[in-house]
Order: C-alpha cells, then structure tokens, then sequence
C-alpha cells in the first residue's frame, strides 16, 4: 500500500529504497500510477511492479505506468 495523493504524502524515498533493495513481483496499491518518473513511477520503470491498483491510472503526469499498459507490459 503506498500513500499520497498525487505527489503529496508519496513515500518517494521509501519508493526508491525498494529499487535499491531488489524488492521484484510488486503488486501495488495506491491513489494514483505515479508521477512524472519518480517514485512510485520509478519503481513501475524499473520492472519491479507486476499489477497496480489505483483510483487515477491515468493522469496527466503518468506516462511511465499508460506506456506499460499500452504495451500490455503492465
């Protein structure tokens, strides 16, 4: 589960310690598919991510997440 909404109360750093960790196979929950190319998106790009659960997949500032789905890669 990740909090936030949108980029507020996003844990990014927590976000990023899970790509250094190696964490693999993520399925995630959350408001959104992440912002921009930090945080939960950069997790999503790093391929750690199989399935998103989120409200808002598709906003504005989510290209990370709507190419992988696009691609049928996510």
């Amino acid at each position: 589960l990740v909090s936030g909404f949108g980029g507020a109360g996003m844990p990014t750093e927590l976000l990023h310690a899970l790509i250094e960790q190696g964490a693999r196979e993520l399925t995630v929950v959350s408001n959104n598919a992440g912002n921009h190319e930090a945080g939960l998106a950069a997790l999503i790009k790093a391929g750690r991510v199989r399935k998103v659960i989120c409200s808002f997949p598709k906003a504005s500032h989510s290209w990370v997440f709507d190419d992988l789905y696009r691609r049928g890669a996510i």
